[in-house]
């Protein structure tokens, strides 16, 4: 990958987590390169639901030819609602002007599904490949016990709501379906 290919700003998003992982490249930036720890409460602030809210509005009252259709795509525009304002928010917490028209290079990975099934050295060693031709290797080094450190909180924190599912499965509590044996995705 040439080097004007590589994120300069990658976000890192584990889903169960409270915070979630950013590694800062870009050399204009006092005190890069720099692994950061942002929890979502800072991200997620006023003006992020704000911009939720306004755009779910204005998608919901949108007057279309067939209402019903309409209707029926209203969770996929808010998934596409979501994701731009969340990613908006992160910039805006990273002093990352959203709008502005030099943007870093921003890769945003989301580490869940197939993701969390890859061992840590895996992909430590693909966010080596990220950052290895900007950084020294103690960013490198520094980096990767972060990320690794967040696949294990996000294993665990997996493990503790699949315990608490089935506990509530066994006690009658949760009204779904639920195998005790489950085949590893990964097993033919």
């Amino acid at each position: 990958m040439a080097s004007e290919e590589h994120p300069q700003v990658s976000i890192y998003l584990f889903p169960h987590l409270e915070e979630f992982l950013v590694t800062d490249t870009r050399p204009e930036v006092p005190g890069t390169p720099r692994v950061l720890f942002i929890p979502w409460r800072e991200a997620l602030d006023t003006t992020f639901y704000q911009e939720v809210e306004r755009a779910f509005s204005e998608a919901l009252r949108e007057q279309e030819p067939f209402p019903l259709a309409h209707l029926m795509v209203l969770p996929t525009r808010l998934e596409g609602i979501l994701r731009e304002a969340g990613l908006k928010a992160i910039l805006r917490r990273l002093d990352i002007p959203p709008e502005s028209p030099s943007l870093p290079r921003i890769g945003v990975f989301l580490v869940a599904g197939q993701a969390l099934a890859r061992s840590g050295r895996t992909i430590a060693e693909a966010l080596g490949e990220l950052v290895d031709h900007l950084a020294p290797p103690s960013f490198q080094a520094q980096a990767a016990q972060a990320l690794q450190r967040f696949l294990e909180q996000e294993h665990e924190t997996l493990r503790r709501l699949e315990r608490q599912y089935l506990q509530k499965a066994l006690l009658g509590e949760e009204p779904g379906f639920y195998t005790l044996w489950q085949q590893p995705k990964d097993t033919p």
